[in-house]
């Protein structure tokens, strides 16, 4: 995902994939690259980004160990990406295959699909990921005061404007004035009111209809999964212990192809 061009793909990289379209921080990865040079793959950089990310969005709550010793890919294809990333729009089934594929290299169980969507507690995402939600023939259930405060900070006319604003995934994070049109009052809701914390705050808005897309809603849809939405909501303490082992076992899989590196400069591969 770093790849800026590669010799068979050229610029048309991971980074173009519609289903990364709120990638971003790329300089900070090349500024610790700089920092701890050629001897360090990028993947290592990454990985263990995100581990220390995770443990300061969470208070210190989530941590985890990492080996290092990761290579470098030098393949990197936005259309692969698309064909192999979970959309936003997916339906359940299609959510658990797509965790569960591992003919693409990875296996993870309903348990732990359930456990990573948790991390959208943070961060943003762009209207163009969640319009389906807002209004319409397919839009599947979503509390009425929070559909009414996405449409009025992100009305779907401005897509068609050629604008693609974003919201904070987690109506927690959102402005007072935001949280007063959704109806949201974290103190109620049982969640941490600081806003950008990684906690289990998804779950309690996912049970009462307040999350952004499809896909964390359709969780709801199947007995198991919606128990443990049920339980993480319940146990903060055992989702932080569970979301720590997936992001470890996340961060294990391999980088794909035959030829592997550590490079130079992440965002190409060692032959430029």
């Amino acid at each position: 995902m770093l790849l800026d061009k590669t010799p068979t793909d050229g610029t048309n990289t991971e980074k173009k994939a519609a289903n990364n379209i709120g990638l971003a921080g790329f300089e900070v990865i090349d500024a610790i690259k700089q920092k701890v040079g050629t001897d360090a793959s990028c993947a290592d950089i990454v990985a263990f980004a995100a581990r220390d990310a995770a443990d300061i969005l969470s208070g210190g709550k989530i941590f985890y160990t990492l080996p290092g010793g990761r290579k470098d890919g030098v393949v990197s294809s936005a259309a692969a990406a698309d064909a192999n990333l979970p959309h936003p729009n997916f339906d359940f089934d299609q959510l658990k295959d797509n965790f569960d594929a591992t003919s693409r290299g990875r296996s993870f169980t309903v348990e732990e699909l359930v456990v990573l969507s948790g991390a959208h507690s943070i961060v943003v995402a762009h209207l163009s990921s969640y319009q389906d939600r807002l209004g319409g023939p397919d839009s599947t259930p979503i509390d009425s005061d929070y559909q009414a405060a996405l449409n009025k900070t992100t009305p779907l006319a401005l897509l068609k404007s050629g604008q693609n604003p974003t919201v904070p995934n987690n109506a927690r994070d959102g402005s007072d004035a935001f949280q007063k049109d959704a109806a949201y009052d974290p103190v109620a809701m049982g969640v941490n009111p600081k806003r950008g914390v990684l906690d289990n705050s998804y779950y309690h808005n996912n049970l009462v209809n307040k999350v952004l897309f499809k896909s964390d809603w359709v969780l709801r849809t199947d007995g198991f999964a919606a128990s443990k939405l049920d339980e993480y909501k319940n146990n903060p303490a055992e989702w932080n212990s569970d979301f720590a082992a997936a992001m470890a076992k996340l961060s294990s899989l391999p980088a794909q192809g035959n030829k592997l590196e550590i490079r130079k400069n992440c965002r190409v591969p060692n032959q430029y």
